[in-house]
């Protein structure tokens, strides 16, 4: 999908050889816009069908859908929506969930702006209702979105189109109710040597918490591609001992995280090896080090989150674990001391 000056947005299907060889002469092409198709994003929504977003005529953001066979045929379905009424400049989009995209743009205040949108498999697409301005500090030019771990999605981005500009990264939540969730103090500068110059970055997820991203860099606009760790030490409840959203446990040579649905109660420590336990009674979060009480926080009627997500051990865990047990009732202190002096035993209910 690209634009020309001369007839607009363009749609082009290509054969391309197991060697990587283009076969040009196989080629089938649909004008998706006559005037305008600027900064298109394709993306794939189901086996045949296809979306398109854009910025259109008048600035407008537009998304279409099109029917691409195996064998290149391209057909408009009939379908558009307008994602912005006044300004969708450089959108990107991404899979959220099933049917579920999000579109990641830059509005008409320079602002960074995500929207949530279904799709059906006849090409028919509906907004889901749900927005965020993800960055109204910053100019937020280009906006690229990947999907991360669980629900998270990192953003890439640059902060003009010309002269010194710099790229940042931030991070949203989509919910599985398509609601986004900004995450405070998110925002982080990339840089190649300390130099300013960032245009069009696309950051793309490798594994877990390692993206790359591609930009036009600095000192004669050379293509660069650096790769970045992105909430290594963000988000502690979902590392070491895990369970999503319910619960978890994280340590680290100073510091422990207990956390029950995300209510985190946490306490210093020192390296080499530790005991550590996290409760709950339905009143109090208790978090022991060696079967003593390091801190509580009080949290009365509620029930641990149930959730699908998987149970990790030693996820992005730099360290050793041993003796992992998990009750479905809270321990006491001094069946915690038990543990800690009769290491593998299990703890039995009256």
């Amino acid at each position: 999908a690209y634009w020309t000056p001369d007839a607009g947005g363009i749609l082009k299907t290509v054969s391309i050889s197991p060697t990587g060889m283009f076969n040009i002469s196989n080629v089938n092409m649909l004008y998706y816009d006559s005037t305008a198709g600027y900064e298109p994003f394709l993306f794939n929504v189901t086996r045949n069908v296809s979306g398109l977003a854009y910025r259109g005529t008048s600035t407008h953001g537009i998304i279409k859908t099109f029917n691409i066979t195996s064998t290149g045929e391209i057909s408009y379905t009939g379908k558009m929506t307008e994602f912005d009424s006044v300004s969708g400049y450089e959108p990107s989009v991404t899979q959220v969930s099933g049917k579920v995209y999000a579109i990641a743009y830059r509005n008409t205040d320079d602002e960074g702006c995500i929207k949530t949108y279904s799709f059906s498999p006849n090409g028919s697409i509906s907004w889901t209702g749900k927005m965020e301005i993800f960055e109204d500090t910053l100019p937020c030019y280009a906006p690229s979105i990947t999907p991360a771990v669980d629900d998270f999605y990192v953003i890439a981005f640059c902060t003009g189109n010309s002269g010194s500009t710099t790229g940042y990264i931030t991070s949203v939540k989509i919910l599985n109710n398509d609601s986004v969730i900004l995450q405070m103090n998110a925002r982080r500068e990339f840089k190649i040597d300390g130099r300013d110059r960032c245009y069009n970055p696309i950051i793309r997820h490798i594994t877990e918490h390692l993206f790359a991203i591609s930009f036009t860099g600095p000192t004669d606009h050379p293509g660069e591609l650096i790769t970045i760790n992105v909430g290594m030490d963000t988000y502690p409840p979902h590392r070491g001992i895990t369970k999503q959203d319910s619960y978890g446990i994280y340590a680290n040579t100073t510091t422990v995280v207990g956390s029950i649905n995300n209510i985190m109660v946490s306490h210093a420590i020192t390296s080499g090896w530790h005991h550590i336990a996290l409760t709950y009674d339905g009143s109090f979060i208790r978090l022991y080090i060696n079967a003593s009480l390091a801190g509580k926080i009080f949290y009365p009627n509620h029930q641990i989150t149930q959730t699908p997500a998987d149970l990790f051990f030693g996820r992005n865990y730099h360290g050793y674990i041993d003796e992992i047990a998990i009750y479905d009732q809270a321990l006491s202190q001094m069946q915690l001391q038990n543990h800690v002096t009769n290491p593998g035993t299990f703890e039995q209910y009256r």
